[in-house]
């Protein structure tokens, strides 16, 4: 049976207001999306152990997880650097969410902003190939990774990464190289496990 107009114009504003409102109590991804978006960059974006993580760190809230960064980033990012950082962390979460095409959308966003940063152009070039299935395509994308040397000012970006993070392990370089390893190693797993499970990093 086709819904009426109004009917159907209801149907769409509680659907509508589902969305804006995320996971209801009980959900197991229930947050205070106000309280979350509400958030310093450095505390939503940055917060190891908290901000998006909260719900990025549970598998079953990825998809709410890149939603929420979504969110964020068009309502309060304010710099191009800012907004560079949460379209990677969305496309992170929507890949392990086996969102791959959407993932794939927004890494190639980012390639022509990181001219400046061939490590991170080859990094992001991993990620789409690891995406797409391509291991030749990885393979080559790790090669140039590889030859690309570290900036000055590299061991002063590692002192502060200490200093803001201690106890975490400090970058080495390349950075990502890890990464792109366990997307080999783990190339036929999905992303989630092949970019956070220890076998693939070993």
């Amino acid at each position: 049976m086709r819904l009426s107009g109004i009917a159907a114009g209801l149907a769409a504003l509680i659907t509508l207001s589902a969305c804006a409102t995320g996971p209801q109590p009980g959900d197991p991804c229930y947050h205070d999306r106000d309280a979350l978006l509400a958030l310093d960059f450095d505390r939503f974006d940055r917060n190891l152990e908290g901000g998006w993580r909260d719900l990025g760190d549970d598998p079953q809230c990825y998809g709410v997880a890149a939603d929420s960064i979504e969110t964020y980033r068009i309502s309060t990012a304010t710099t191009s650097a800012q907004t560079q950082s949460l379209v990677h962390h969305e496309a992170q979460m929507r890949a392990a969410d086996g969102q791959s095409r959407s993932a794939i959308g927004l890494i190639e966003t980012l390639l022509p902003l990181r001219a400046d940063n061939p490590e991170m152009q080859a990094y992001h070039e991993a990620e789409i190939a690891f995406l797409r299935r391509d291991r030749s395509a990885l393979l080559a994308a790790r090669a140039r990774l590889l030859s690309v040397p570290p900036p000055e000012g590299f061991e002063e970006a590692v002192a502060d990464f200490l200093s803001r993070y201690p106890g975490q392990p400090p970058p080495a370089w390349p950075v990502n190289l890890d990464v792109v390893d366990g997307f080999i190693a783990c190339f036929d797993r999905p992303y989630a496990e092949a970019y956070g499970a220890p076998e693939c990093r070993s």
